[in-house]
């Protein structure tokens, strides 16, 4: 599970730091990340709801800390130029992370299905 959570983390993270593209992929990370990651679970007639699960979560713990990563970078970068700094402050960011994490942890857990579905 950890092998397949791993590889999963690898393509979310790719997708999301793709300089370019990285509205489109972004977006759309944690469910390509989901079926990678699900399509990699131990082949079996039914994969344990608590696998794909464990996976989610680790997808998600990785996503989220990238996401709020990138947030504080920004929002220093912004106040280093001196440019008008926005309304985002230290009591912001677990109400941004946990709506990441929510968003993440649902299209991880729904492509995990779906790519755990693929493998036969």
């Amino acid at each position: 599970m950890s092998r397949a959570a791993f590889i999963g983390v690898g393509v979310g993270l790719l997708l999301l730091l793709t300089p370019g593209l990285h509205i489109l992929t972004g977006l759309f990370s944690p469910l390509v990340a989901g079926i990678v990651g699900g399509m990699q679970l131990k082949a079996s007639w039914r994969v344990p709801i608590s696998h794909v699960a464990g996976m989610a979560v680790i997808i998600t713990c990785a996503l989220t800390l990238a996401a709020v990563a990138m947030v504080v970078i920004v929002v220093a970068i912004v106040a280093a130029i001196g440019g008008e700094p926005p309304q985002l402050g230290p009591r912001h960011l677990p109400i941004f992370a946990m709506g990441i994490a929510v968003y993440s942890f649902g299209f991880a857990f729904l492509g995990g299905l779906i790519g755990s579905s693929f493998r036969k």
